[in-house]
């Protein structure tokens, strides 16, 4: 509980922050208008907006601990995966067409393909 209300406070107090710093339209020249200006202003507080937002979102990312074992999720997936057994299928036969046109089993051979090699 003290954890959210520290956050909510630090949230208010940047909130209030870009408040109190957001610029207000040029008056020393009345004449100009100074939509210029506030255009430019009003799209330097957005990128603030957009900067923040994407630094809580990497902070919310990291204590939810969704960079740590970033490779688990691409076998997660393959055995969750409905048509394992078909995935798995073709890419033993690709190796297996890959094997009789080179004659070779070995990895890391390359392999003659319609743009030039590729290694295997």
């Amino acid at each position: 509980m003290k954890a959210r209300l520290l956050s909510m406070r630090i949230l208010l107090l940047l909130a209030g922050g870009l408040l109190a710093a957001a610029p207000s339209a040029a008056f020393a020249h009345e004449n100009v208008g100074g939509d210029e200006l506030a255009a430019a202003n009003w799209m330097l507080i957005g990128a603030f907006v957009v900067a923040l937002t994407g630094i809580f979102a990497g902070l919310w990312a990291w204590r939810t601990g969704q960079f740590t074992n970033v490779e688990d999720s691409k076998y997660r997936m393959l055995d969750t995966a409905e048509d394992y057994d078909a995935i798995m299928a073709e890419a033993e036969a690709r190796e297996r067409v890959i094997e009789r046109s080179t004659g070779s089993t070995k990895k890391g051979v390359n392999v003659p393909t319609s743009r030039g090699k590729a290694r295997i």
